[in-house]
């Protein structure tokens, strides 16, 4: 009896449970991921605010690679500085998607391929956590990094399952990156300068664009607090600091034009308001002083910071700070100088790489202050340790069993920085990646990368998965054949002939008119003597069908092998008429692979 009571008592719980999720109960069963490996994180780089104009939404984008069965549900999370969650947006978008594979070792220590999503993801304004206009302004105070599910948090069913290592239902994180912004202050169609007798002047091109935009004078305080917005009449583009109404202090100033869900802003103009008496553009130029200020900061050629101060009796109250303000005016570093040894010690590394307003300010014991012209200074992103190109510390080395031998050449490597093979292909595009350690190396097989017959490039990239710069070896060219038959490259790209190319006496013959026209000659055929020309620039060759003799430039040259008729196609060799032609051939032995480039 008992047993019958607990059996009826477990049915109607289950059709409860199926009741309450709607028929959902698969998305409420956490399955386990039978994988010899660990699923690679997502990776996200190149995070970027790109800025509205008057015909174009602003949006945020990124560059993602992404598992595959975890593209379903995909989110930017914004982290604030001190790594906690702020803010998240849905993205909209996968964008320029394609499928690459990538090589991850399993817990076996076999490879395993895993498809991955290769895109860009797109989050349009109205879809970010905020107004875009305020992201532009404070995304330094923020990180973004993403997660990808492989399942729909927004349809779970009513019971609830916290997902756990090895469920079905799982999240994938990448790491955090800062994010950037495109500007699109060029495309602001006036300016805004300050006058002299502290009146604002606006000026505004008549263009058909701005016909309907609302037009905004921006007041905004060293906070980066906007305290003040005024719609300007553009017939009256001018007003006054009694206008505004505002208490002494500094200020930055923008003009925004407004037009449905998109604005853009004018470059800011810094203004101090004075105690009655009116107001000072403190200017956008560079230079050594306004006339009042007794010196200035300059930025020299090569990016240092030089600060003059000139040599007077200055009162024990006196002081002078460096101050360090974002485009919109938000200051975002002051450090003191002293006028006996005007340096500072300012490390690029505490702030966030972009663009900087610097100035100088002095302060007496009346608190009266003044400043110096303002300049620019633009801190670059970082570069890695490692370079690019020739000076890469890295061999790609292609043996003659069809492996290929992966060496980093230096032991002063950064261990948090991440090492990949990345295999492309002829265009460039990425095919597909796997890590490995950089201090050993490794050798691998292109056939094991499951590919099609096609020329390819391998490449080492370095990452540093923090800010996403990157440094990659120079590019080694390869082949894959997966047929039995000889194949031909010109200039990376395969060749396809009616005829297979065929060995001859030790060498491999090709259509004659396909050839010549691959390697950019001009073909004419003469039936009744049974020869072709080809003139290509000041080349000209003539073969004749089972001659063993041909013409170049008019001297005569003795092939090895005449151009002769198989399965009724006239073949001819392929390395003597590509070296007459101009042209390098190679030969590829594991891969019976011919590959011809032209010369530049």
């Amino acid at each position: 009896m008992n047993f019958i009571k607990k059996m009826c008592l477990f049915m109607l719980a289950t059709a409860f449970m199926m009741v309450g999720t709607g028929g959902q109960e698969a998305n409420a069963i956490c399955a386990p991921v039978q994988t010899p490996y660990t699923i690679p994180n997502p990776t996200l780089n190149d995070v970027v605010i790109n800025g509205a104009t008057l015909t174009k939404e602003g949006y945020l984008s990124a560059s993602v690679l992404i598992p595959e069965e975890y593209s379903d549900y995909i989110e930017i999370v914004f982290l604030s500085k001190d790594g906690k969650e702020a803010r998240r947006a849905k993205v909209d978008s996968i964008i320029n998607m394609k499928t690459v594979q990538q090589t991850v070792l399993g817990k076996d220590g076999k490879n395993y391929t895993v498809s991955m999503k290769l895109g860009d993801i797109v989050i349009s304004a109205r879809n970010l956590p905020m107004n875009i206009t305020d992201f532009i302004t404070f995304r330094d105070n923020y990180m973004a990094k993403l997660e990808a599910r492989n399942y729909d948090p927004k349809n779970t069913g009513a019971i609830s399952i916290a997902p756990e290592p090895g469920c079905r239902n799982q999240t994938l994180t990448s790491s955090a990156q800062p994010i950037g912004y495109i500007n699109s202050m060029a495309s602001f169609p006036g300016k805004v300068n300050v006058n002299q007798d502290g009146t604002i002047t606006i000026t505004l091109q008549t263009q058909p664009a701005y016909a309907n935009a609302k037009i905004y004078l921006v007041v905004i305080d060293v906070d980066g607090k906007e305290v003040k917005r005024v719609a300007i009449d553009p017939k009256k583009p001018r007003i006054t600091a009694n206008d505004l109404a505002l208490q002494p202090g500094n200020y930055s100033i923008i003009i925004e034009l407004s037009s449905g869900e998109d604005t853009i802003k004018s470059v800011p103009v810094k203004w101090t308001v004075s105690n009655g008496s009116g107001a000072q553009s403190q200017g956008n130029t560079s230079g050594l002083g306004n006339g009042t200020f007794p010196g200035g900061v300059e930025v020299t050629q090569n990016g240092t910071i030089r600060i003059i101060i000139q040599k007077q009796s200055y009162s024990s109250s006196t002081k002078f700070y460096l101050v360090i303000t974002d485009l919109y005016g938000k200051e975002v570093k002051r450090t003191r100088v002293y006028p006996s040894n005007p340096r500072v010690s300012l490390s690029s590394k505490s702030l966030v790489p972009g663009a900087y307003i610097l100035q100088m300010e002095m302060v007496d014991g009346s608190d009266k202050v003044l400043r110096s012209s303002s300049v620019t200074w633009t801190i670059p992103q970082p570069q890695l340790s490692i370079p690019s190109g020739d000076e890469f510390p890295g061999t790609i080395i292609v043996n003659g069993d069809g492996t290929f031998t992966f060496t980093i050449t230096t032991k002063s490597v950064n261990k948090n920085y991440d090492f990949f093979v990345v295999l492309l292909d002829v265009d460039g595009d990425e095919i597909q990646r796997f890590k490995f350690d950089p201090a050993k190396p490794i050798t691998k097989t292109i056939k094991e990368m499951n590919i099609q017959t096609g020329g390819y490039y391998l490449v080492i990239e370095v990452v540093d998965p923090k800010t996403g710069s990157k440094a990659t070896s120079n590019p080694k060219f390869t082949t894959y054949n997966e047929t039995q038959d000889i194949i031909v490259l010109v200039d990376d790209q395969l060749q396809k002939y009616d005829q297979s190319p065929v060995n001859v006496d030790g060498r491999t013959m090709v259509p004659l008119r396909a050839i010549f026209e691959a390697l950019g000659a001009k073909v004419e055929w003469d039936g009744a003597t049974q020869t072709v020309t080809a003139t290509k620039d000041d080349i000209n060759i003539s073969l004749t069908i089972n001659s063993n003799e041909a013409l170049v430039n008019g001297k005569k040259v003795t092939l090895d092998v005449p151009a002769q008729l198989i399965n009724e196609k006239t073949m001819v060799p392929v390395r003597f008429v590509s070296e007459a032609l101009g042209a390098d051939v190679q030969w590829d032995n594991y891969s019976r692979s011919v590959i011809i480039k032209n010369k530049e």
